[in-house]
């Protein structure tokens, strides 16, 4: 009653709202289906990841054996690569070393009986549910993203290795998700910054066809 609008402001109104909407179901369509091509992307890496590392891991009379052949396990074959030693001359423990999740190789491998065989030092940093290894002991991978002791998100694996149908190994293998949450970011600040120039292209449209 104000502000009387004509039929032509009423039908732009209607177009540009309709637009908006399918505007809107169409950038979260898309960034939930990036995000899940994403993750997907990393669940296979991580795949090949495991079995590299499974490819040296054997059984030899009921204890684990493992072997670096990749290269890739930081202090299997030289322990001093785990540890360091301070201005007075004190060594750290291993377990007290901490390496950054987003550089350092995320591997842990444990016996059947969910006993740690080896860790690499950024694994510690990560906060793992019990079922990664209660599930994997009954014969079941588990996968699942959990968080570091800093907040990161990270994708975990977790996987049986079997002889003769016998399981002797778990190896739990994990990859940081802060590059995922990087694009994910930019892919969302994109498509906020682009969304209004979108919106006034359907408004003016919205106008042109209204007439």
């Amino acid at each position: 009653r104000i502000w009387p609008l004509n039929i032509r402001i009423h039908m732009m109104l209607w177009y540009t709202l309709v637009f908006m909407i399918l505007m809107i179901l169409a950038g979260t369509l898309f960034y939930f289906h990036l995000q899940t091509s994403l993750v997907s992307n990393v669940d296979a890496e991580l795949q090949q990841h495991t079995q590299e590392i499974a490819a040296g891991i054997n059984n030899e009379n009921g204890s684990v054996r493992v072997s670096d052949a990749g290269g890739v396990l930081p202090g299997l074959t030289d322990p001093d690569a785990t540890q360091d030693t301070s201005a007075s001359g004190n060594r750290t423990r291993p377990e007290e070393i901490h390496a950054d999740i987003n550089l350092g190789p995320l591997v842990r491998i444990l016996n059947n009986k969910g006993e740690n065989v080896y860790t690499s030092p950024a694994f510690r940093d990560l906060q793992v549910p019990a079922i990664s290894i209660t599930q994997p002991i009954h014969g079941k991978s588990w996968q699942g993203t959990i968080t570091a002791k800093n907040g990161q998100t990270v994708r975990l694996q977790s996987v049986p290795l079997f002889d003769n149908g016998s399981i002797y190994a778990i190896v739990q293998v994990g990859e940081s998700l802060a590059n995922l949450g990087n694009t994910l970011r930019s892919v969302g600040l994109e498509l906020l910054f682009i969304g209004p120039f979108v919106l006034i292209l359907g408004f003016i449209v919205s106008y042109w066809l209204a007439g």
